[in-house]
């Protein structure tokens, strides 16, 4: 794994081979980069969305929170899909209502999650 500073303070480049995605080991250590850094960026890679799930469990439990809502469901399980494509969500207004991240006035139980895997495709 190579890791590569974008700024002094804030982000970093990640390299890494996708056969090594759901090693704990890795997790453990991307952990440790996502807390000097506080966003990592894995340019390039383009996972499946059953690589970014390996990814995701090496880093700790999994936090699942569109099972309160409907929008974003479908294809493969524990993927949260934003689009605003009717095909693929019923609920456009849900996903305009968060394209600002905010978590003020969450309305769910779960204690909010240390990071969010997100995959453009």
């Amino acid at each position: 794994m190579k890791i590569e500073a974008i700024k002094q303070h804030i982000g970093a480049r990640v390299e890494l081979q996708r056969d090594r995605l759901g090693d704990p080991e890795v997790g453990k250590e991307l952990l440790a980069h996502l807390d000097t850094y506080g966003m990592l960026v894995f340019p390039k890679l383009g996972v499946t969305d059953e690589e970014q799930l390996a990814l995701t469990d090496s880093l700790g439990g999994r936090v699942n929170f569109f099972k309160h809502v409907e929008a974003g469901q479908g294809g493969t399980e524990g993927i949260y899909r934003i689009s605003l494509d009717e095909k693929v969500t019923t609920q456009n207004e849900y996903i305009k209502g968060n394209y600002f991240w905010h978590m003020d006035g969450m309305i769910v139980k779960e204690q909010p999650p240390r990071a969010s895997l997100l995959s453009a495709r």
